[in-house]
């Protein structure tokens, strides 16, 4: 049973994480929403197959069969934390909307609580930041 609740309580983790990262703020700096949302839905979708365990979770003769389905959530979860560092990658090279916003984006989740990888990639992005910065310097130097 302890191992049981270990897991679930990781799972909350892991979707609480997602969900801090996945938000409101990234879709409007970056103009990426359908993509953070086709994200959020794959997070959602995982959990909804855990919540879908058809026995009770908390026999010990159905421990080998939950074991199996939480180590195919921790899968699936890396692969969706690489999906999102690509989103990341993608959104912060060429996809931004404002670098003042971009900033504050980046600045708030410093206090975030998230995946560790995902973490460190929003670290990178204070260069593309910067870079939007300065075109947005030149074109408005431009226009004056």
């Amino acid at each position: 049973m302890v191992a049981v609740l270990r897991d679930l309580k990781s799972t909350c983790k892991i979707t609480k994480e997602f969900y801090a990262i996945l938000s409101n703020e990234l879709a409007a700096v970056t103009g990426s929403r359908s993509n953070i949302d086709n994200v959020r839905e794959k997070v959602s979708d995982q959990v909804v197959k855990l919540a879908g365990f058809l026995n009770d979770i908390f026999l010990p003769e159905n421990y080998p069969e939950w074991e199996i389905s939480f180590r195919n959530f921790l899968s699936a979860v890396e692969s969706i934390e690489e999906e999102t560092i690509q989103l990341i990658n993608n959104t912060f090279s060429g996809q931004l909307n404002s670098a003042a916003g971009a900033f504050d984006l980046l600045d708030n989740f410093n206090d975030v609580d998230t995946r560790p990888k995902i973490r460190d990639q929003f670290e990178t992005k204070y260069t593309d930041v910067l870079d939007q910065y300065r075109d947005e310097l030149v074109s408005m130097e431009s226009l004056f």
